[in-house]
């Protein structure tokens, strides 16, 4: 195969761009599978030559249809258009290559099923098998193994006995004799079987549902046997084909286009396809034919294949592809359509017997991870890898139980066979009476094996795979007792981990001593933040209702004692300020590449400039001050190359205006925007609230003679983030014409992320500690009459406003903060403490003098008195 054709220095013809409108822009999606690569390079190819695209083009081609190892193989490259032929060339090094390539097809067709002489669609599926197979190694110049006699041979044995006779006399008309022949051979018997049956599904009709078998799990018998319940009744399938949609019967759409559909529950949703026997990668119906749809689900980074609406609401899918499918009905899960991701930090002293496995059938592999049970009198395995493996099996209803007599049932459960081997390859042993169920719902799990056998001295020398964070795809019973028996084993002392080897591979399991993190994060789905809202609520109302009342603190939750663990390790001053870290949910993140994305934001931004150019000055002038203050930095490529690809993440440019100060704008940046269901904001926790009761400060503002005001100078982008969390805070922006944008590094905190309000005031409270000692008062100030960056405070004489504020001002700026925008109802106080501007928002009151806007109320300094309009919320300030 050549040079890939990227076209970059000239612009398209005519004729490409006429090519554009008729050929397919998306590439065939690609994850690392030899056997693809053929038809995605040449996808590749001939739509770069005939459209014309440029590498800009193809980037954002390659980052849409590239997934899995093939993703992760090139992933530090596709950041910019000029590495695009250096992705080409890579991938094609690594999968591309003609004996890979022939390896894989030559497994392939070595596992298609042997013909059998009264099955058609057998001998249809082989001899189209042999065809490819040969076509392939001709178009590739590798005509050398079309002689192979050993290969020939082998196939020829797959043949039953009538039709190797007539092999034998077909042969005899051809001097030489290779694949080629005996791909012409298997042509004719295609196109005879395709003449005298009507249709060539080799998986035949469908099966009938058995009674229902009963399994137990964790050696837990049952006390009585359970009674089987019928099968829900449900509408013929046939008579239910004859409207477009099952659900609310309207011929206008179809399941997947169903507003009726899409509000219901997940489990809802699955029990509808069950009902009506619908395909679960298109929600369409079309029986025991193989789909036509390729999509995958993609929710959450989700490769398994099944439609989007079946993996639930993307903020309660699981993060871990091995076990997409949600459970239904299993203990500890709730139906409710409001289910979020709660993740869990935890210092593991255990690590289970699990270990990286293959799992094989009909020339599909897919890897997962083992849960080795012999407590479990059966083996299980998610039903989404046996769909994307084409399992077929007996479809019987399994009841499980275990402690306490706890039991789920499975009614879809099919019983089913395949192969399995270790992760490193080797023999393929058989799986017997293999049970599929919705979900297994175990825990993840990492294990580190250099770490491991640095600290362990017997746990050296083995073969043992990594991996991080990966829950199980299958659970391996009692019955297969001898894929999991032990061969050898290795023991340190007491309380360490024991090291067993299988007929898969070896596996760690055991205690671990303490301070040995085994699983920095265990996913779970829970539906417990259903009523956030209705408690949201009540809380703000009793919230109004006991202003002055003191109550004792509730405790902090995980999460924010999460968070405060991480500003107190990460926080530390600098020059000029204080540093700290992002307060990331989980001790493992890894983004999904967002540039394109956040270059198609910035598209939509240059139009709103094209229309308004003042604004794009404005804009411009703002982001060359932030370069000269520190805020940002243009990245260099080295800068980006260096840093660690798994957390780079583009935030998106945004400019908003506040209708109450119409001639200023601020630049905010997106941590809310979304690829695959993740965006920065939800990697962050909100951290503690560390804020100060607004009640609480309008009424200390109240107190007293004189009153002051102030608030502290870009409060967020003076806290500095420390330098492995900048590289999660990049954005693109405008270069030259005709270049590609530049990517700039925002190293301080930004407006739009969910952590800086608490470490803003986390940083701001911890520097007026540290100067409580040699001014009290104006430590005090600091923490309990700051409402996020305003400060409000009242005194009895000027001498002591002036004082305290002097203090405040001197505090703050060795924290690196400025405080400024001074008001007083007393003219005095402003000319002693040197700020006699006048504020930059003035807001003109209901038929009165002008007067400042004061945390949404309106002050008349001058007069000392509140103008109340008519949007002012007076319940709020009742109190006042």
């Amino acid at each position: 195969m050549g040079p890939a054709a990227i076209i970059d220095e000239l612009a398209p013809t005519h004729r490409q761009i006429a090519a554009r409108h008729v050929m397919p822009k998306d590439l065939p999606l690609f994850s690392g599978n030899s056997e693809e690569w053929p038809m995605f390079f040449s996808a590749f190819n001939t739509s770069t030559e005939a459209c014309g695209y440029s590498n800009v083009e193809n980037l954002g081609r390659l980052q849409q249809c590239l997934k899995g190892a093939a993703l992760e193989a090139v992933r530090s490259r596709l950041l910019l258009p000029t590495s695009v032929p250096q992705v080409i060339h890579t991938l094609q090094m690594l999968y591309g290559r003609p004996e890979q390539i022939i390896y894989a097809l030559l497994q392939k067709i070595r596992d298609v099923p042997a013909p059998k002489a009264d099955n058609l669609c057998t001998i249809a599926a082989f001899g189209m098998a042999v065809q490819n197979f040969s076509e392939h190694l001709e178009a590739a110049g590798q005509v050398q193994h079309l002689s192979n006699p050993v290969l020939l041979q082998e196939l020829v044995d797959k043949l039953p006995a009538n039709l190797k006779l007539d092999w034998v006399a077909f042969k005899r008309q051809f001097a030489a004799v290779d694949l080629r022949v005996f791909g012409r051979y298997m042509a004719n018997l295609v196109s005879a079987a395709a003449e005298v049956t009507l249709t060539l599904d080799p998986r035949g009709s469908k099966q009938k549902r058995e009674e229902k078998l009963k399994g137990f799990v964790n050696a837990h018998a049952a006390t009585s046997d359970a009674t089987a319940d019928e099968a829900p009744k449900v509408e013929s399938p046939k008579a239910a084909s004859q409207i477009s949609c099952l659900v609310c019967g309207n011929p206008d759409h179809r399941v997947k286009d169903c507003d009726v559909f899409k509000k219901m529950d997940r489990d809802d949703r699955w029990q509808v396809v069950h009902n009506y026997y619908l395909c679960r990668i298109c929600l369409g119906k079309h029986g025991r034919k193989p789909c036509r749809s390729s999509s995958r689900c993609e929710v959450l980074g989700c490769q398994m294949r099944h439609h989007p609406l079946l993996h639930g609401d993307s903020g309660s899918s699981s993060t871990n592809p091995s076990h997409p499918i949600p459970q239904r009905g299993g203990a500890g899960q709730r139906s409710d359509a409001t289910e979020g991701v709660n993740a869990h930090n935890v210092q593991s002293s255990t690590l289970f017997r699990m270990l990286p496995v293959r799992l094989f059938n009909k020339g599909r592999c897919i890897e997962t991870l083992a849960f080795i049970d012999e407590g479990s009198s059966v083996t299980l395995l998610e039903k989404g890898i046996a769909d994307v493996l084409q399992v077929e099996g007996t479809e019987k209803r399994l009841c499980l139980t275990w402690t306490s007599n706890v039991s789920r049932e499975e009614e879809g459960s099919r019983q089913v066979e395949v192969e399995i081997s270790g992760i490193s390859g080797g023999k393929r042993y058989p799986l017997k009476d293999v049970r599929t169920v919705e979900s297994l719902a175990l825990p993840a799990q990492t294990l580190c094996y250099k770490e491991l056998a640095e600290r362990f001295p017997h746990l050296r020398k083995l073969p043992v795979v990594d991996f991080e964070s990966k829950a199980p795809g299958i659970l391996i019973g009692a019955k297969n007792t001898h894929l999991t028996a032990t061969q050898q084993i290795r023991e340190g002392c007491v309380g360490e981990p024991v090291a067993a080897k299988t007929r898969l591979g070896w596996a760690i399991y055991g205690s671990m001593p303490n301070g040995t993190n085994v699983a920095s994060c265990n996913l779970h789905i829970c539906g417990c933040d259903v009523d956030r809202s209705l408690h949201e609520l009540v809380k703000q109302y009793f919230t109004v209702e006991n202003v002055g009342v003191s109550v004792n603190q509730s405790p902090e939750s995980n999460d924010d004692k999460r968070a405060r663990a991480i500003l107190e390790q990460t926080t530390r001053r600098v020059e000029n300020g204080f540093e700290t870290g992002l307060l990331w949910r989980y001790d493992y993140v890894e983004f999904p590449n967002n540039y394109a994305m956040a270059v198609r934001r910035l598209r939509c931004l240059e139009r709103r400039f094209n229309a308004d150019s003042s604004l794009f000055d404005k804009v411009q002038r703002q982001i060359a001050q932030y370069q000269q203050k520190g805020y940002i930095h243009e990245a260099t490529e080295e800068e980006l190359a260096e840093a660690d690809q798994r957390r780079l993440w583009y935030l998106p440019v945004g400019i908003v205006r506040n209708p109450k100060k119409p001639n200023k704008i601020r630049i905010v940046w997106d941590a809310a925007a979304t690829v695959n269901g993740i965006s920065l904001n939800s990697m962050l926790l909100k951290g503690p609230d560390l804020v100060q009761p607004l009640p609480d400060i309008l009424c200390g503002f109240r107190e007293r003679k004189i009153a002051v005001v102030g608030d502290i100078m870009e409060m967020f982008h003076q806290l500095k983030i420390r330098q492995a969390d900048r590289y999660s805070q990049l954005f693109v922006w405008p270069g030259e014409t005709g270049r590609p944008p530049k990517t700039f590094v925002i190293d301080v905190a930004t407006f739009g992320s969910t952590s800086s309000p608490c470490s803003a005031q986390f940083v701001k409270n911890l520097n007026a500690a540290e100067q409580a000692e040699q001014y009290p008062r104006a430590a005090e100030a600091i923490v309990r009459r700051h409402y996020v960056d305003d400060y409000l405070h009242s005194f009895d004489s000027e001498e002591e406003a002036c004082q305290v504020v002097e203090e405040v001002k001197l505090v703050h700026k060795r924290g690196g903060f400025t405080i400024r925008n001074w008001l007083s109802n007393s003219g005095a106080v402003l000319r002693q403490i040197g700020d006699t501007e006048a504020r930059a928002t003035k807001i003109v009151g209901e038929g009165g003098p002008e007067a400042e806007r004061v945390l949404g109320m309106q002050w008349r300094a001058t007069e000392d008195v509140f103008v109340f309009s008519s949007d002012t919320d007076l319940g709020a300030y009742g109190a006042l």
